[in-house]
């Protein structure tokens, strides 16, 4: 091989090596789809719905009359296709009244089989119907069940901020009534000592001037006074 093929694979090598390596440094990775949770029938309320359960046994029943009818119309049309050869080939009375008798058995078993077919039909509109109106059932149940649960929460958070606001409340009164209080007897006070200090006053200058008049005019000696002699018995 010559020199220049031989660097030129060497070069298709390396790109191929290059591209085998992992992602460059700053490059997003696609995210794994979520894996998909099957929710079983026991826990479905549209499995477990009494109208919807009640719709299906119904097609159920329904499909297996359409079957029997089915066969039976089948059945109907190989009799009838072995009557008509019969009476083709005979010029018997019985045979052509035979393939008559037969074609009208057709008749009647197609019609069954239609009628069947169409009660088959009912009963999966039915189906349909009440599914519907299951989901549509369900769906404002996990609503109301929602609803119910946030008025449950909203209610507990609103007795908390209430019981919270009014212990706020509470000690803001206190402490103003407090405070209020407080001035009401400071006022009183200032009232009782102005009281206080008058009355204090006015008893000094009276025990003032009692000491006064007291040393002026000092005290007479009281004379004993003679007792009575006793009488004489």
């Amino acid at each position: 091989m010559p020199a220049a093929k031989k660097k030129a694979a060497t070069k298709t090598t390396a790109k191929k090596t290059a591209v085998k390596r992992g992602p460059k440094p700053g490059a997003k990775r696609g995210r794994k789809p979520k894996a998909t949770t099957a929710v079983s029938a026991a826990t479905s309320p549209v499995l477990t719905d009494g109208a919807v359960k009640k719709a299906e046994a119904l097609v159920e029943k329904m499909e297996k009359v359409v079957a029997k009818e089915t066969m039976a119309a089948e059945a109907a049309k190989e009799k009838a296709a072995a009557a008509a050869k019969k009476a083709s080939g005979s010029k018997s009375a019985t045979a052509k009244n035979a393939a008559k008798s037969a074609r009208a058995k057709v008749k009647a078993t197609a019609a069954k089989l239609k009628e069947a077919k169409d009660a088959l039909k009912a009963a999966k509109v039915e189906v349909k119907i009440a599914t519907t109106e299951a989901k549509g059932k369900a769906a404002a149940e996990a609503i109301n069940a929602k609803a119910e649960a946030m008025e449950a929460k909203l209610k507990e958070k609103a007795d908390a901020d209430l019981k919270k606001a009014m212990a706020a409340f509470e000690a803001k009164w206190i402490s103003q009534r407090k405070k209020a209080d407080a001035a009401k007897i400071k006022k009183v006070m200032k009232k009782f000592d102005v009281k206080a200090k008058a009355a204090a006053k006015k008893a000094e200058a009276k025990a003032k001037i009692m000491a006064k008049k007291a040393v002026a005019t000092p005290a007479r000696k009281k004379s004993p006074r003679g007792r009575k002699p006793k009488a004489s018995a």
